[in-house]
Order: structure tokens, then sequence, then C-alpha cells
């Protein structure tokens, strides 16, 4: 009798689990992305924010995204379901967003005790509001959808915009749009494609004339975000079916080579700032006289001393640290701040011309060029001293410290391998320099920001928690 009682009451605690698990797969599993439907077919931008996904990302359970979500005695009952996916979009000149709704009378009872929202009507089987005079808002019995900002017989068209969308089919909605389909494919809880219309036209403007020669609105943006516990993530491609497009992509592409890691090793430990690439010297200087204003400055250079050749023996890595006292272990000296370019040479050629650049151009700019021996050298300007140097004749180092031309292995940034940008920041040590003026308030919450591009057309942007911290509770968004 009691095996019998065990048994059952085995059977029953997993039908007990079982219940609970479907229970709570109903109440969290939302809609999918069933809010799409309701996009406007024209989105110059359509993002995907699954608030669901975000919360199991960063490790929280069901229920204390609910605890976290609904059960703080400063947030009222909105009567939306914030665990299916919404959705924010751009169209037409106004910004949008899509949000399914749980229960359509306490959401309208939440918008009436709201005093930026005027009174709520029903026209056309929809309930209406207007968000601080100039956004629309249109509810359902499932869903939401805001537009702005309008004003006048604007607010009217929105009406009708918002109306259609509200009841459209999602055969005839931005679901099939290009857009939608290049963001379905990123698996983040947050994603979002964007056309290059949507960027501003000073931003454009500011573009290089050698890339202004492609169609820059047939480039779409198409990225990802991801909160972690340990690290943030966010990636991002650039997607076209333009062939020009394409081509000027693999141009830059071919100017740019995978790092190899060679400069890996003389790299400033802990240094604030490390950008990396790999270059061809030759591919890259005929790819920047294409440019007028950039061949003009080259021109400019040139007359001061011989940077084509320069260029032209670069063949490998290239980078460019930063470094302070604190990341060097100097001691007495004066505070200031360091830099250290590095590159890869083909040959040092070019050394051999150093005394000849001390012509009239040079001394009527103050400056003075001088060789200590066959493979280094320096360059005074008033009271700054630049030292240069090129071990073996295969490497061109650049320092305003003379020590760091002689920096041993560290082997930092190792992920910097295969990648043909490369970018490493540490935000504790950049706060120490004075180089920039500038704190970054975060730095306590991040041991490293990294950006890595393996081609022109894709990168991905790493923020790596410190040890212990938990970003959220920093934030005051749990206890």
């Amino acid at each position: 009798m009691k095996s019998q009682m065990k048994k059952y009451g085995i059977l029953g605690a997993v039908a007990a689990v079982v219940v609970a698990a479907l229970a709570g797969w109903c109440i969290f599993r939302g809609s999918g992305d069933s809010m799409a439907s309701s996009l406007p077919k024209d989105v110059s931008m359509v993002a995907r924010i699954d608030l669901k996904g975000m919360v199991l990302d960063y490790g929280l359970s069901l229920e204390e995204a609910k605890e976290l979500l609904f059960s703080k005695g400063d947030r009222k009952e909105t009567g939306l379901d914030l665990f299916t996916p919404a959705f924010a979009f751009a169209s037409d000149g106004y910004l949008g967003l899509i949000v399914a709704v749980d229960d359509a009378e306490k959401l309208e009872t939440y918008l009436r005790e709201d005093e930026g929202i005027g009174n709520i009507e029903e026209q056309r089987g929809l309930k209406w509001g207007v968000l601080g005079g100039n956004v629309l808002m249109g509810f359902s019995d499932d869903r939401l959808m805001i537009m702005g900002p309008a004003v006048g017989h604007e607010l009217d068209e929105l009406r009708n915009i918002v109306a259609t969308c509200l009841k459209q089919s999602a055969s005839n909605s931005g679901k099939k749009s290009r857009l939608y389909k290049l963001m379905n494919k990123r698996s983040e809880p947050v994603s979002l494609a964007m056309n290059t219309t949507v960027v501003p036209e000073e931003v454009l403007n500011s573009v290089p004339a050698v890339l202004k020669k492609v169609n820059l609105n047939a480039i779409d943006l198409v990225a990802g975000l991801r909160v972690k516990k340990e690290k943030i993530t966010l990636g991002a491609t650039l997607e076209t079916e333009d062939e020009r497009v394409k081509e000027a992509l693999e141009d830059i592409d071919d100017v740019l080579q995978p790092i190899d890691g060679a400069l890996l090793r003389s790299t400033p430990k802990d240094a604030p700032i490390h950008l990396a690439m790999g270059l061809d010297g030759d591919d890259l200087l005929e790819f920047l006289r294409k440019d007028q204003s950039i061949r003009t400055g080259l021109l400019m250079i040139n007359a001061l001393l011989d940077m084509d050749m320069i260029m032209k023996s670069i063949d490998g890595d290239v980078s460019l640290s930063m470094s302070s006292p604190t990341t060097v272990g100097r001691v007495g000296e004066v505070a200031q701040d360091y830099f250290l370019f590095q590159a890869e040479l083909d040959d040092d050629k070019f050394m051999k011309n150093i005394t000849s650049w001390n012509d009239d151009v040079a001394r009527d700019l103050g400056v003075s060029f001088y060789a200590k021996d066959a493979r280094n050298g320096i360059c005074k300007a008033n009271d700054i001293e630049i030292f240069f140097a090129t071990p073996e004749g295969k490497q061109l180092k650049i320092s305003n410290g003379e020590w760091l031309l002689g920096q041993k292995e560290n082997g930092q940034w190792d992920m910097a391998k295969g990648n043909r940008i490369f970018l490493a920041i540490n935000p504790k040590e950049l706060n120490t320099m004075g180089f920039f003026g500038v704190y970054v308030p975060l730095a306590a919450f991040f041991d490293a920001i990294t950006i890595a591009m393996p081609s022109i057309s894709e990168m991905k942007v790493e923020f790596q928690m410190s040890e212990g911290t938990d970003l959220l509770r920093e934030l005051n968004i749990i206890d």
C-alpha cells in the first residue's frame, strides 16, 4: 500500500511539474512575431524587441522576470503583454511602435490615468488617444500601435494609416518587406534592419567621395543586440543587392588584410586604446588617391617627408596604441599620454633618406630629422620629440616615448587575429588619461570594450563586464 502511495505520489509530482511547465509556457510564450502583421508596407527601419528573450539571455528565470516586470510597487498594471515581441519601425517619415495587448480594459484604465494623454475615444472599432499632443495611439483587443510625431491634419492622416495597419493581414504588411526578412535572420532578442534613407543627410555628406560614387541608399544595416551577465554583444552587417556597392565594399576589403597578430607582442599591456588593422600599403595609397581631398593632403605631407615611400613599404599589420604612465610602469616621468604606432614592412629603404627631409619646408615649420643610426631616428619640433625605429628592417615603430620602441611581449588581444580591423578600449585606463579630456562614466562596469571587423561589411562589438558586476542591479532595475 505504501509503495503504491509512493508510486502515485511520484506520478502526481511529475504531473504537477508538467502542468506547471505548460501553464508557464502559456503565460510567457507570447505570440511570436504576430504583431509584425501590423507593420506598414513601406518600412525603412524595423526592429524586434523580445523582452522574454532578453531576460532569459541574462540568466533570469521566467518567474524572476515576472517578478521584475510586474511586482514592484511603483509599476501599475498596464494591460500590455510584455512577453510577446514588440516592433519598432520607421515609415514615411514617422516613427512607430507595436506592442501586444493582454487586457484592453486595463490598458484603457491605465491610459486614462496618465495626465500626458488626452481623452480615450472610440472610432472604427478601435480606441484612440494622443500622447503629448503629437503622437497618435490606437489599440484593439490584442495590440497597441503608436505613431508620430504629427500635428493638425497629419494626425487625421495617421489615424487612417494606423487603422489600416491594425486591421490588415500579414500578406499586406511589412512582414513581406526585404528589411523584415533581413532582420528576421538575426537570432538576438533585439534585432534591427534599416535602410540608409533614414540616416541624416549631414552624415551621408561626410562620407569620402570615393564611396559617394555608389548608391548609398542601396545599403541596408542589419544589427542585433544580446545582453548577458558577463558581456553585452552587438553584431551588425551591411547588406546590399546593388552590384556597384558590392564592388566598392570588396575594393575596401582588398586594401585591408586579416590581422596576423605579429605586432601584439610589442603592444603596451593594458593600453587604454589599441587599434589594429591589416594593410597592403600599395593598395592603400592607390585607394586613397581616388579622393581628391585626401590626395591633396598626401601631397602636402610629401612636401615634408616621403610619405608615399613609407606607405608603399607597409605590408601586414598596422597598429596604434595609446598609453599612459600607469600602464607602462614609468616612475618619475612628467605625467603625459604616450602613443606607439607600429607597422609591418617589406623593407625600410626610406630610412636612408631621413636627413634629406631637412629641407626648406621642414625648416619653415620648425621641424628637423636626425638619424641616430641606420635604423633609429628622431623628429624634433620645438620641445616635442618623436622617436622612430625599424627593428631588423621589418617593422616601423613611432612613439613620443622612446622606451615604447622596445616594448616586450604581453600577449593581449589575441582575439584581434583574423579580423581586418580591431579596436580595444580599456575604460578604466582611459579615465587615467588627459589626452581626450573625457571621462567614461560606465568605466566601473566594463573591463574592456572591443570592436572586431572581419570585413568592412561585418562588425561585432563586445562590452566585457567587470568581474562581479550585475548590470541590472547597478542600474537599479532589480534589487
